[in-house]
């Protein structure tokens, strides 16, 4: 369900790029105000990202489905709501 909204939202974002742009981009201020809107759309992109995303580098497909997993049963506060330490477990004297 997600990779087709994800690729809806692709689609649907290129073709208003892609119908809109030669109407805007007919002056010097079109082309500021069209670039403007893709950087600004490219930043959101990234915060996001940044924020509920999990960081998966060096993970198995197994621990990566956890994490997902774990992750939608758990508010998000200040980051993906994902403990990615490993080994930081305190040992008992």
């Amino acid at each position: 369900m997600a990779l087709s909204f994800c690729m809806l939202a692709s689609w649907g974002f290129n073709y208003v790029t892609a119908s809109w742009f030669p109407q805007v981009a007919d002056g010097q201020m079109g082309k500021v105000i069209m670039y403007a809107g893709i950087a600004i759309s490219c930043v959101i992109a990234y915060m996001f990202t940044h924020r509920y995303v999990p960081e998966t580098k060096g993970f198995t497909q197994a621990e990566c489905v956890t994490m997902v997993l774990y992750a939608r049963e758990t508010p998000v506060e200040g980051g993906s709501g994902v403990d990615n330490d490993e080994g930081d477990e305190e040992e008992e004297p």
